[in-house]
């Protein structure tokens, strides 16, 4: 089935209808319905002789790596795969937003994590837990305290590590697991 000249995604500017406009194509003096094959003479590709402008830089970006082949049938290409196929992966990896990876992404993501797990680990890493400091900055005020030893305001570093309450069950769980006590604290630790 053959593409169409203005409608379909065959080119890097693609649809040529959506990126020139309906003047263009009327300017083109070529039919709506118009197919590629209108563009190629001679298997190369050729820039039309109208008084539509803006043709040489059309034909300029079709990737030289695309000859017009005639006699075969159309198929469809995923342009930035290696193999020209689509794969979901490939997709991710142009949609996603790609950041420098973190030294610690090795304790949060890695094979049989559970993923409430690793998600709360993350927000806390991140520093992104509701503690009671962070509330109040969002202006949401309760007992600036921290709810487990009553004592100092509630942060990341206290909650974790500063508390007397979670400092004994952080030694009791490295006791258990026969590592050194954490003494670090929140910054040190990260």
């Amino acid at each position: 089935m053959p593409h169409s000249l203005w409608f379909d995604n065959w080119h890097p500017h693609s649809p040529l209808a959506g990126s020139y406009g309906e003047r263009f194509i009327y300017d083109s003096g070529m039919e709506k319905n118009a197919t590629v094959n209108v563009l190629i003479h001679n298997l190369e590709w050729k820039i039309p002789t109208t008084q539509a402008i803006g043709w040489h830089p059309i034909v300029e970006v079709i990737p030289s790596d695309s000859n017009p082949k005639m006699g075969q049938t159309d198929e469809i290409v995923w342009l930035d795969s290696p193999n020209h196929r689509f794969s979901v992966k490939v997709a991710w990896e142009q949609l996603r937003i790609h950041h420098q990876m973190v030294e610690w992404h090795d304790i949060v993501w890695f094979k049989n994590v559970i993923p409430r797990h690793s998600f709360l680990l993350w927000m806390a890493i991140q520093q992104k837990l509701t503690t009671q400091d962070r509330l109040d900055r969002f202006g949401i005020h309760g007992p600036n305290r921290c709810s487990l030893c009553l004592r100092n305001i509630e942060d990341h570093n206290h909650l974790f590590f500063e508390c007397s309450y979670t400092k004994a069950i952080w030694w009791d769980v490295c006791d258990r697991c026969d590592i050194p006590r954490i003494t670090k604290g929140w910054d040190e630790w990260i």
